[in-house]
């Protein structure tokens, strides 16, 4: 990337354009058609995407967390701090559970001066342990039984890796404390803005967070505002999957078949929860939904207008009455906004969202009660 204001040189076209072969020009005219044939061929849309003759109205709850990207004193990491939230909303329910907020201290997650690495590390320890004392991640622990152990060591590479995981613990230990608290009371779906997946930590981390899900039969489920598969980041998947959907004018779903997900995710540990060795047994991966694709609104402009993806629990495969009441329950909440995006996850994001006004007012804050007069001068 050059300089701002920086000219370009235009010459030196011909040049490239003379490095360009048949091979590349085969390939843009024959071989990108045959990948997206024969990817298509793995789905029979008459077979496979289904429709809807009901919807089930069940009571959904979205979760969302923001935070942990941008520090107070962002100029001054050491002696920064992220804010952290997670909240919820629910267009069924009059009142969810309230806010929980966090606050990560940099401080404690870098050397200061001559400080040795053990020293670094016990600190490190201690703002974790911090961390698991507050009440929504002790009653967590309790419920799944994960401990800072399950965590692995990666937390410890940096602080960005430390204040990711807290995030992720803290959203994980919001969802369980909903379970827990309206599972056996009425039919309720919890939401996830993002995928059912973990990395970044023990096996036994999501094996202990699925057994307890599991066990519940907990209708919790994730829907994904961002995915390659339709994104395009490979360029492939979105022109296979608006050739399956392209002649119906219809509210559908289906599952994403195989063939698509190992051509667009090449680790199978990253999509399939039920992946299995050589030997035929269960392999640790990092996932424990299938993958779903549905469409919110019946006609659309373009074929992949309010297409939107989602994560189902593998423990409800094969139950097609269930993951269509659950799809169902998600078309039924499809909202206007935003292409037609899935209406309790936008309220939720933005009531977690920790916006600059905020990072702003807590800094001013800071910087009178420090009665520093460098800091208030300079940061």
């Amino acid at each position: 990337m050059g300089y701002k204001g920086e000219g370009t040189n235009p010459l030196g076209t011909d040049a490239f354009i003379a490095m360009i072969t048949e091979e590349d020009k085969e390939f843009l005219r024959d071989k990108v058609r045959e990948i997206i044939e024969h990817l298509a061929a793995s789905l029979d849309p008459r077979k496979d995407i289904k429709t809807f003759t009901h919807k089930l109205n069940a009571k959904i709850i979205s979760v969302s967390v923001d935070g942990g990207n941008q520090p107070l004193f962002a100029d001054m990491p050491a002696i920064g701090m992220e804010l952290l939230r997670v909240s919820s909303s629910s267009n069924e329910l009059k009142k969810v559970p309230e806010d929980v907020y966090y606050i990560v201290r940099y401080r404690n997650l870098m050397p200061v001066l001559d400080e040795d690495e053990t020293e670094l590390n016990a600190r490190v320890e201690a703002e974790l342990q911090a961390f698991f004392s507050h009440d929504v991640i002790k009653r967590f622990s309790v419920l799944t039984g994960i401990t800072q152990s399950d965590l692995g060591f990666s937390y410890k590479k940096n602080p960005r890796t430390f204040i990711g995981m807290v995030r992720d613990v803290a959203e994980w230990a919001y969802i369980v404390g909903l379970v827990e608290d309206y599972h056996d009371l009425f039919e309720v779906i919890i939401v996830k803005d993002g995928r059912l997946e973990q990395h970044g930590v023990n096996y036994s981390f999501l094996d202990k967070l699925e057994s307890y899900f599991e066990a519940k039969q907990a209708n919790v489920i994730g829907v994904l505002k961002r995915t390659v598969l339709l994104s395009g980041g490979n360029g492939i998947s979105p022109l296979v999957i608006a050739e399956w959907v392209s002649r119906l004018d219809e509210e559908f779903y289906f599952r994403v078949p195989t063939p698509l997900m190992k051509y667009v995710y090449k680790n199978e540990r990253q999509w399939n929860p039920e992946e299995m060795t050589t030997e035929g047994k269960p392999m640790k991966t990092f996932v424990f939904g299938h993958r779903y694709v549905g469409r919110y609104f019946a006609r659309v402009f373009d074929p992949l207008d309010s297409v939107f993806a989602m994560d189902i629990p593998h423990y409800f495969e094969g139950d097609e009455t269930k993951i269509r009441d659950i799809i169902g329950s998600i078309i039924h909440n499809r909202s206007l906004l935003f292409g037609g995006s899935f209406a309790p996850s936008v309220e939720a994001h933005a009531k977690a969202s920790v916006s600059g006004d905020v990072r702003r007012l807590v800094e001013d804050y800071l910087r009178q009660e420090s009665q520093n007069k460098w800091l208030q001068k300079w940061i």
